[in-house]
């Protein structure tokens, strides 16, 4: 299913919603990740290597699901990133029973990568990590300064439906699952109508 007009428009109001701001250039921003960001499909650096806690792993099996969360975490990130995937780590249990179809990837650009993979094994974290070197994913996928936008929900075409990372804020997550939940019924409602088409 493409990002339709009734996609757009609920995803537009979840990521206003979910990142309330008071002054006009925060409101200004918002809308320029909107006008950037939503329904378009997302590059992804695939010359980078793939790892889960330092062994190196062919393309993981999530990109085969209907929604990822792809969470950039640049070298400010890395160099304090334990409480953060943390809460990661606690998000993505309460996902496994209830979103069996959502999967995750982190993609992380830094001077020290045995740092990041030393963390995730404290942590006890096992979901795929992108090495991205040469920080592509930033460059062609013209990604605001803002780290805060620095995470994204696809759907099973990679288009981005939301932007705003979850773990940082309630609010946002309850907005990005509340798009996950309208793309669901969205989904299975376009499959039934095809089903009574034959």
């Amino acid at each position: 299913m493409g990002f339709d007009l009734k996609m757009c428009e609920f995803a537009t109001y979840a990521m206003y919603n979910a990142h309330k701001r008071t002054t006009m250039s925060d409101i200004e921003e918002i809308a320029e990740v909107v006008r950037i960001h939503l329904g378009r499909d997302i590059t992804m650096p695939f010359s980078a290597h793939y790892k889960v806690t330092g062994a190196k792993m062919a393309l993981p099996d999530m990109w085969k699901k209907r929604y990822k969360i792809i969470a950039y975490l640049g070298p400010e990130q890395c160099k304090n990133c334990h409480h953060i995937m943390l809460l990661w780590k606690r998000l993505m249990e309460s996902c496994e029973e209830k979103y069996p179809d959502l999967g995750f990837l982190f993609i992380a650009h830094t001077d020290d990568y045995k740092q990041i993979e030393d963390v995730l094994y404290k942590v006890g974290i096992s979901h795929p990590v992108m090495y991205d070197y040469d920080n592509t994913f930033i460059k062609d996928n013209r990604m605001p300064d803002n780290d805060d936008f620095h995470t994204c929900l696809l759907d099973e075409a990679d288009t981005i439906l939301f932007v705003g990372t979850p773990v940082k804020n309630p609010k946002i997550w309850k907005e990005c699952e509340s798009v996950i939940q309208f793309n669901n019924l969205n989904f299975d409602y376009e499959g039934q109508k095809k089903k009574l088409k034959y």
